[in-house]
């Protein structure tokens, strides 16, 4: 067996990559449109994707 260090991911910097990658600058306007609810709807969306993955 080698003693090679994996790296991983925390659940914190998951939440965080998913989050930018939904509220990237292109979503603007659909953010925009949408209004305050819209960050509602991404913080849902992020934690119930990002939650099972999580549990793997």
């Amino acid at each position: 067996m080698s003693n090679k260090k994996l790296s991983t991911v925390s659940l914190g910097t998951f939440i965080g990559m998913t989050i930018a990658l939904a509220a990237s600058i292109r979503n603007i306007p659909d953010v925009a449109a949408a209004g305050w609810p819209m960050f509602l709807y991404m913080a849902i969306s992020t934690f119930l994707f990002a939650l099972p993955i999580c549990l793997i």
